[in-house]
């Protein structure tokens, strides 16, 4: 049986390699000293690194401690499993340091470029004011974001730049659902101020596509929302490549086919909300897409590029059943009407 002398040297011992383990990028090391510690005394047990840790475990390292069972055990302790991050900025400069600000159902933090780990900026609940102010920059007077917390003296300042107004509106969103939710003790408040946050992030986006009965939301970087278009209520988001989608079409009633600038149209199930197959025939950013509508027995879809490129596709079969090519200057969409095959560029419109 081992001594209490010697329980707090093994504890001292597993809170120092636990600290050099982690100044070293070693996380998953890191972890495994800071479970031996909690095992022999949990009254130094450095909560808050160890939640900064996991939290900045990459999925490699996450798969990995999946397979070590003291690791796996700490991890599911300190995350919060409900807890899903549904906006990450892109890298910016804030009062806090350089990182991404991301989004949560419950609170704002910063990533941290550079070092493992994120900053809690705030829970909603905390907040005091939030808007959006010019900051000085040489000549320039810059729009950022500022954040007072309830208890802190300093504020939080980021410069989102062009996105600074859009973050400015979901935040003071989620902080009157926040504070509805707390009053009427009823959290379905936060989960329509979720929505709307949601909403106001997609009203930016470049495609959205009716279905009966649902919304279908294309969103930055190849990301896809479906909404329940009575309720408002999210049903399911999807990645469809990782770039910018231009155009969205329903086919038949199972289907809904999406235009890339990669070159691909992504064919997403209805029923499972899966992308199930890629067409892969254009060579330039796919800008359009059609149906024949007239053809009943046998539909034919209609797809365009941004050099000019038509192609004829079968519906029931995906096979090409016609390509050719205009003369234009950017050929940005198509439309079928009355057997015609209208075709829109930049500079003019065919027949």
């Amino acid at each position: 049986m081992t001594s209490p002398e010697e329980s707090a040297l093994l504890a001292r011992y597993h809170y120092l390699r636990g600290l050099v383990n982690t100044v070293s990028n070693k996380r998953l090391d890191a972890l495994e000293d800071f479970q031996s510690l909690y095992k022999t005394d949990a009254e130094i047990f450095p909560s808050q690194m160890v939640k900064s840790l996991v939290a900045s475990l990459s999925e490699a390292e996450r798969l990995q401690g999946d397979k070590r069972p003291d690791i796996k055990s700490l991890i599911s302790r300190h995350i919060d499993e409900s807890e899903c991050v549904f906006k990450l900025s892109s890298s910016v400069k804030t009062s806090r340091g350089v990182g991404k600000i991301a989004m949560t159902q419950r609170r704002l933090f910063l990533l941290t470029d550079g070092r493992p780990g994120y900053v809690e900026v705030a829970q909603y609940r905390d907040l005091e004011e939030v808007k959006v102010f010019s900051a000085p920059f040489l000549l320039l007077r810059i729009p950022s974001l500022k954040l007072r917390v309830h208890g802190r003296k300093e504020a939080f300042e980021a410069n989102l730049k062009t996105e600074t107004e859009l973050w400015n509106l979901m935040v003071k969103e989620m902080w009157a659902g926040r504070i509805v939710a707390d009053r009427h003790k009823d959290p379905q408040y936060m989960q329509q101020a979720l929505t709307n946050a949601l909403l106001m992030d997609a009203v930016a986006v470049d495609v959205l596509l009716y279905t009966p009965g649902q919304l279908w939301v294309s969103v930055s970087g190849g990301k896809m929302m479906v909404f329940d278009a009575s309720s408002w209520s999210l049903i399911q988001t999807c990645q469809v490549g990782n770039a910018k989608l231009n155009c969205m079409l329903g086919v038949d009633k199972d289907q809904v086919w999406v235009g890339s600038e990669d070159c691909v149209i992504y064919i997403i199930s209805i029923v499972s909300m899966v992308c199930n197959r890629q067409l892969t025939e254009h060579r330039a950013e796919v800008t359009g897409l059609a149906l024949d509508t007239d053809k009943i027995s046998h539909k034919v879809a209609y797809s365009c590029s941004a050099e000019g490129t038509i192609i004829v596709w079968d519906v029931s079969t995906l096979q090409v059943k016609k390509q050719f090519r205009l003369s234009c200057d950017r050929l940005l969409s198509v439309h079928s009407c009355s057997k015609t095959l209208w075709c829109c560029s930049r500079d003019s419109v065919m027949e």
